[in-house]
């Protein structure tokens, strides 16, 4: 991913966690960020993230918390929903639940986004390690019910 997608990215993961009015430099382009309070981020992206956050209550970073654990689990429910099919393709079509191969190049990827974030590769691999495992199961489940 070049520095100016990771940005996008990073800007619509703002926008969901947090209100901000400023912007963000990426690629020497200045890409605006929405309704931030002025003392609440610096984000300049060059090459790695470097973050200033002045956050004025426990409260505040806390709704923070909270807004950025709903994004997860959204997420997580979207890649289920996306891997059930798989289950069902799967099923379909004598395929094995199991992958090694995928999982491995997954956790390979996981470490290597971990890394660029500032995020332990170890922890992200192991957090895929058990979304990974859920899958299985109901990978397991699907093919036992066809």
């Amino acid at each position: 991913m070049d520095d100016f997608s990771a940005t996008k990215t990073l800007i619509q993961l703002l926008r969901m966690t947090q209100q901000f009015d400023g912007f963000l430099v990426a690629g020497g382009r200045q890409l605006p960020v929405d309704a931030m309070k002025r003392s609440q981020l610096l984000l300049v992206y060059s090459g790695k993230a470097k973050r200033s956050w002045s956050v004025e209550s426990l409260d505040d970073m806390r709704k923070s918390i909270d807004n950025i654990d709903n994004a997860i689990v959204a997420m997580l429910a979207e890649r289920f929903k996306v891997t059930n099919r798989v289950g069902y393709f799967k099923a379909n079509n004598n395929l094995p639940v199991k992958d090694p191969e995928r999982e491995a190049i997954q956790h390979s990827r996981i470490k290597e986004l971990s890394n660029q974030y500032g995020l332990d590769p170890e922890l992200a691999s192991s957090i895929l390690g058990q979304v990974i495992d859920e899958v299985v199961l109901k990978h397991q489940e699907i093919a036992r019910s066809r």
